[in-house]
């Protein structure tokens, strides 16, 4: 329960003094008020204040909850039932500064109006000492429409009018600089606000998922905090200033931008910057931009995108899950990235970093790309063949998540796949993986619904211990291995294995089987069961004589065969004939 105390002339001064007993001032049935030191240290005197204030020619006893701080007051609640609130310049002489909640949860306040749906106050008016509007002040007043800001105000902070859906316009004063984190998130019905110049900070997810339209910020920012406009739906456009230098991580995420021109001072694009902002055909990057962060204009309705001769970093999925893009172009200067028939690889073109989401049919990757970036080729929906160089050594997270490939062959090199890298491929029907793939990433190809035939060249890859597993989703697939390869059981990440017999017998690869041993050069054959293999050696290829060198029997479908006189000879071909 409350304490609350009928102000008197001079009690707050005897109490501050810790002068005579005020008892005989409280209301009966209330506890005194206590003293306590804030975080600072300074002395702070809590109490329930009943102030009578004249208001514009009539007069009104409203009751708050406040806080005195250094000759100060802080409104912290309101108690009165009036929907149209007047908020005081002073009380008992001291003047009213902030208007504070109080947090109730890590991410949610008690308003200083109430909690709803008991704060009905529809109309709040701010008198001029007022210079912060505190955390939580009025969150989830949402039957406010209207409030008046005074001239004196600098500081709008965290959560003040977060969740006040009612609020059509705010008016913001000049001697406005602060506007701290969430401060008009959820502000559904606020479809306009002009920020006015001397703002320099507006915090993380400031106007988070509000109805803003427009918006024009001013040249006093050089930041855009992170979240700071979010989930505005509505926000169709946007004018930036010459002074910005950097775009914050999600800072226009999931917004109705149609088209967006960075000035040439920005220098950095934060990660997931305009991700989601699937009607923004149009990106103009400014000639200022270095660094574009991790899925900057991922799930967008980019048409082109045109990389500056400065940009030195660009984070994976740039441009992933963009169905309408058809080209990506790179600046001849730049030295780090360069462009191939419309798609984007590093300077050396070893890393194939984005592919354009609206392109249709087969593309054969060239010949020296060693790495396939996270989300190169993610939800290219029209790809529906694509061939890997024998150079490639890794295929990177997502890499082809969501593509229409129907099946795929990995070249003998590839070390990797990483994680989903063929997740959600829901037409790849088979698989066939080279020997030398040593570790198949989580959900490589999780999801792939239609699955049937896996086929592995080489021993059985490792695979990490954490959900999902590769082949997680795929019910009908069946792992298929070389006879003589190695760390196969009869199931292999959940799915049935089978010995792949071949029509003719192989000699596997060296990763497999190495070939100088202390007893000879030798390898192993893989073939049918218990079936006979004969070895034939030649010493010349361009006019071959084939000797038999060996019969081997298959036993559980391979052998290993071993030519301890391979030294006698300058050099010594083997070849694999089946004996009827």
């Amino acid at each position: 329960m409350r304490s609350s105390i009928r102000f008197t002339p001079g009690l707050l001064s005897r109490l501050d003094r810790g002068g005579p007993n005020p008892k005989s001032t409280l209301e009966a049935g209330s506890l005194p008020s206590a003293r306590r030191a804030n975080k600072h240290g300074l002395e702070v005197l809590a109490a329930t204040i009943w102030a009578s204030v004249a208001l514009s020619g009539y007069a009104q006893s409203q009751l708050f909850t406040c806080t005195t701080n250094n000759g100060t007051i802080t409104i912290t609640g309101y108690l009165g039932t009036n929907v149209v609130v007047a908020i005081p310049a002073t009380i008992n002489g001291l003047p009213v500064t902030s208007i504070e909640g109080t947090r109730s949860f890590p991410n949610a306040y008690n308003s200083a109006f109430g909690t709803f749906p008991y704060n009905n106050v529809t109309s709040v008016a701010l008198p001029n000492s007022v210079t912060n509007i505190g955390d939580g002040a009025f969150y989830d007043c949402q039957s406010l429409t209207n409030v008046a800001l005074p001239n004196s105000l600098t500081s709008i902070s965290e959560a003040a009018f977060s969740l006040c859906g009612s609020l059509p316009r705010i008016e913001l004063p000049s001697s406005l600089v602060s506007i701290g984190a969430g401060a008009f998130s959820l502000c559904s019905k606020l479809e306009n606000i002009a920020i006015p110049e001397g703002v320099t900070n507006l915090g993380a997810g400031a106007f988070d998922a509000s109805g803003l339209a427009t918006v024009t910020i001013p040249s006093s920012v050089t930041r855009i905090n992170e979240g700071t406009f979010a989930n505005c739906s509505s926000l169709s456009s946007v004018t930036l200033p010459q002074s910005l230098v950097s775009l914050g991580v999600a800072s226009f995420m999931s917004c109705g931008l149609t088209n967006i021109t960075l000035p040439p001072g920005v220098v950095s694009v934060g990660i997931q910057a305009f991700l989601g902002c699937r009607g923004l055909t149009n990106i103009t990057l400014g000639s200022g931009v270095a660094s574009i962060g991790l899925d900057a204009f991922s799930v967008s309705g980019v048409v082109t995108l045109a990389i500056p001769a400065g940009v030195t970093n660009i984070g994976d999925g740039v441009v992933s899950y963009c169905t309408n893009l058809t080209a990506i172009a790179v600046d001849v200067d730049n030295p780090s990235y360069a462009s191939e028939d419309g798609v984007l690889f590093n300077k050396s073109r070893t890393t194939l970093l984005a592919f354009p989401g609206s392109r249709k049919g087969s593309y054969r990757i060239p010949g020296g790309v060693t790495s396939l970036s996270s989300s190169a080729f993610y939800m290219c929906s029209g790809l529906t063949a694509v061939t890997l160089p024998d150079s490639l050594l890794n295929i990177g997270d997502s890499a082809f998540g969501g593509t229409g490939l129907s099946s795929i062959v990995v070249p003998d090199n590839v070390v990797s796949i990483e994680f989903g890298a063929f997740q959600n491929c829901s037409g790849l029907t088979n698989v066939s993986v080279g020997p030398g793939l040593a570790d198949l990433g989580d959900g490589a190809f999780f999801n792939c619904t239609n699955l049937i035939s896996v086929y592995f060249k080489g021993n059985a890859p490792s695979q990490d211990s954490s959900w999902p597993d590769p082949f997680q989703g795929d019910l009908d697939a069946i792992v298929y291995y070389l006879p003589g390869t190695g760390g196969w059981g009869q199931t292999f990440s959940g799915r049935p294995t089978s010995p792949w017999t071949l029509a003719l017998p192989i000699i596997l690869s060296s990763r497999v089987s190495p070939g100088n041993q202390t007893s000879g050069f030798g390898f192993t054959i893989s073939w049918g069961s218990n079936q006979p293999v004969v070895v034939e050696a030649s010493t010349d290829l361009s006019n071959p004589s084939w000797l038999s060198v060996s019969t081997n029997r298959l036993t559980n479908g391979s052998a290993y065969f071993s030519d301890p006189a391979w030294t006698n000879y300058p050099s010594r071909f083997y070849r694999l004939v089946p004996r009827p």
